[in-house]
């Protein structure tokens, strides 16, 4: 259902509940309406106003601390999603007070719980500060999230999740030095593995465009490198039927990829130019 009354009468009686601290009211609930005005890109007032209304509430006597790891990373990427338009970072002054506090406190959980939380909530909550440029958090969170997912077996990094990872990182300008023990360039051997052996066959193209982009904005080597070229490659193939036949073993017989869009390409084509590698 696009954007419309509907969500507006819903988020009217949602901050009626939250106010009034209806007991029926649970976490999950209140994840599940924020959650959902991001994913349709519903920005109203009343909208606003409602998620506005649930940062205030989550950052009251400590309720943040004592939720589920994915009822805050649910939240507060859906407060980093709503708030800021697509692919962008914005200042923290663009951002209500109550929504920066609790996207920053959201920083602050996922260090204390770092090795309890789910890896994917981590990335979630690493994105949405990254989204939200607070700076200070992002340079100390950042090294530990990566650390976290490099000492996890390979197949079990998301490509999803390294999306959100590497556009963080470059979002923020962060140096590719800041990382240590090679945990980044682990990370990034692992997803260039991943669809190496078979991972490309579901990728999305969005994913795909998005690290090709990350990688060139933050100025990653290495493994990095190998990995645009194979982004490049796939897109090329995608955009061009003469070239297809390379990469035809890539894909279940009989389907060719056809999602990307105009604007993925242009973020591979850029990321190749930026890293010299347009003649590879």
């Amino acid at each position: 259902l696009p954007p419309g009354a509907f969500y507006d009468k819903v988020a009217a009686k949602a901050t009626v509940q939250l106010l009034q601290k209806t007991p029926s009211l649970t976490d999950q609930h209140v994840c599940n309406v924020v959650w959902a005005y991001a994913k349709v890109e519903a920005r109203s007032e009343g909208v606003l106003k409602h998620m506005v209304a649930v940062g205030e509430d989550v950052c009251r006597d400590r309720k943040l601390a004592a939720m589920q790891s994915h009822h805050v990373a649910g939240i507060v990427w859906s407060f980093a999603r709503a708030f800021i338009p697509d692919q962008e970072s914005a200042g923290p002054e663009m951002l209500p007070r109550p929504v920066q506090t609790a996207i920053a406190l959201s920083g602050a959980l996922a260090r204390q719980e770092l090795s309890t939380w789910e890896p994917r909530m981590l990335a979630w909550v690493m994105w949405s500060v990254a989204r939200a440029s607070l700076r200070d958090e992002s340079f100390v969170l950042f090294p530990q999230v990566v650390h976290r997912f490099a000492e996890l077996p390979r197949k079990e990094l998301g490509l999803q999740d390294f999306t959100m990872i590497s556009w963080a990182i470059a979002a923020v300008d962060m140096s590719r030095d800041s990382f240590p023990n090679r945990s980044l360039e682990i990370i990034t051997k692992n997803v260039l593995d991943n669809l190496r052996t078979g991972g490309l066959v579901s990728a999305r193209e969005s994913f795909l465009a998005c690290i090709a982009w990350a990688c060139g904005k933050a100025d990653l080597r290495g493994a990095a490198g190998q990995l645009v070229d194979l982004i490049a490659r796939v897109a090329s193939a995608a955009a061009s039927p003469p070239m297809l036949s390379p990469l035809q073993h890539q894909w279940p017989q009989g389907e060719r990829r056809s999602g990307w869009s105009q604007r993925h390409l242009t973020m591979v084509a850029w990321s190749l130019v930026v890293q010299g590698r347009y003649n590879s």
